[in-house]
């Protein structure tokens, strides 16, 4: 929950702070999850660094299982105390695009776009957004979901991919056909039926 992320970034800070790492500088860096908290990481380290504790000490007095111990002190003098354990620099981690969301204002354009615009694809949606608003982090799957799901709660039909070749002889003798029913049962086609070009509709989000 965000409140476990919130008081975990708390203990780490707070460790960081009571476990001086040599006072090196370290670059921006993002926590990768795994079994232990980032604090048990920092203090095993400053165990080791600054009170000279031998490894197995450290890993006994931090909860840490010897391996998982052995792997992060081999990570240090990899990183030789620039990158802290099971961290990774911000720069090499790629953002998730599904846990991109949009902002208020982009939500708000949506809805008063798509009121406007009922036939709209996902496509325009895109396009319309980044005219508004530049370079956009969201994509259309995160557009998508967003409309249908998590806020505004539209409907999009999806329309099927027509597979048979438009102008198969097949297809134009089924299109004589009906032509030609219609002609046989006097119906007034020109004025009553609407005639759709299948080239016309889009394969997804229509």
């Amino acid at each position: 929950s965000s409140d476990e992320e919130e008081n975990e970034i708390l203990a780490t800070i707070s460790a960081m702070e009571d476990f001086d790492l040599d006072g090196v500088p370290l670059p921006e860096t993002t926590w990768t999850p795994i079994k232990y908290r980032p604090s048990q990481v920092a203090q095993f380290i400053s165990l080791m660094q600054n009170k000279n504790y031998k490894l197995a000490k450290a890993a006994k007095e931090t909860g840490i299982a010897h391996d998982a111990a052995y792997r992060f002190n081999k990570q240090r003098k990899e990183n030789e105390g620039t990158v802290l354990p099971s961290y990774k620099l911000a720069s090499e981690v790629k953002t998730k695009r599904n846990n991109v969301k949009t902002t208020d204002d982009q939500s708000e354009f949506i809805e008063d776009y798509v009121e406007a615009h009922p036939t709209c694809i996902v496509k325009d949606i895109m396009e319309q957004l980044s005219a508004k608003f530049g370079d956009l982090s969201v994509n259309n799957s995160t557009v998508y979901r967003h409309i249908t799901k998590k806020k505004l709660e539209f409907t999009f039909t999806p329309t099927q991919p027509r597979i048979i070749a438009r102008n198969s002889e097949d297809t134009k003798e089924q299109r004589r056909q009906f032509v030609e029913y219609l002609c046989n049962n006097k119906m007034g086609f020109k004025r009553k039926c609407v005639f759709i070009d299948e080239s016309g509709f889009k394969k997804n989000m229509v």
